[in-house]
């Protein structure tokens, strides 16, 4: 991932959808080309409202302010989290560094504080479906009668 996918990624992940859920719609105008290319002139895009503060939004004076889930800073809070306890559990208390697992330069393994996604093991069951199967008998179809014709 490049620094600027990193940035984007930052910001553009700072809010959440509002709840109780706040959907809005946005009209289409009529024979638009992406939108309605039938020209029906009833288009319409959903739009769905992020997350702000309750106390915010009651009047003339006082806009809806949204609500930053994340930090304010671009400290790759995405990737480690921005929860207290995972985030304690993911950090060493020394010189402000992350902790490392058993590899020096990686971080710790999964456990009861950091409950990161373990990968799905592999499994001997989807190399055996039908269609591989098949195409491997296919392969070997074709390859065992090739190699006839070029003995004769």
């Amino acid at each position: 991932m490049r620094a600027g996918q990193v940035i984007a990624y930052e910001i553009m992940q700072s809010t959440q959808i509002s709840c109780p859920l706040e959907m809005h719609k946005i009209a289409v105008p009529r024979c638009d080309a992406v939108f309605d290319a039938n020209c029906e002139g009833n288009t319409e895009i959903p739009f769905v409202r992020a997350k702000y503060d309750k106390q915010t939004g009651h009047g003339f004076n006082s806009p809806r302010e949204q609500v930053n889930e994340r930090t304010s800073w671009i400290d790759a809070s995405f990737l480690y989290s921005t929860q207290e306890p995972w985030v304690a559990a993911l950090r060493s208390w020394r010189n402000g560094t992350l902790a490392e697992g058993p590899m020096s330069g990686y971080p710790p393994l999964n456990g009861p504080h950091i409950p990161l996604i373990n990968p799905a093991p592999p499994q001997i069951h989807r190399l055996m479906n039908p269609e591989r199967l098949f195409s491997m008998f296919f392969f070997w179809f074709n390859n065992e009668t090739s190699d006839e014709d070029s003995i004769d």
